[in-house]
């Protein structure tokens, strides 16, 4: 893994208003990964304004997707 980020990503198929996607995704990269690790969530339906907020706090990168 010399000079390699272990990216995960999370696929959803609607808004997410929610906090439950982030922290899953903060769990899978945490155990697996470590701290040196990318956090990628991707949303068909985009994310609230309050998830984006708190997917900056916790260094996960929001797409929406279309």
């Amino acid at each position: 893994m010399k000079k390699n980020i272990p990216t995960f990503i999370s696929c959803k198929n609607k808004l997410i208003s929610m906090n439950q996607p982030l922290y899953e995704l903060e769990t899978v990269a945490d155990r697996f990964g470590g701290k040196l690790v990318r956090k990628v969530l991707v949303a068909k339906g985009g994310v609230t304004p309050g998830i984006a907020k708190r997917a900056e706090e916790m260094d996960i990168e929001v797409v929406k997707h279309l």
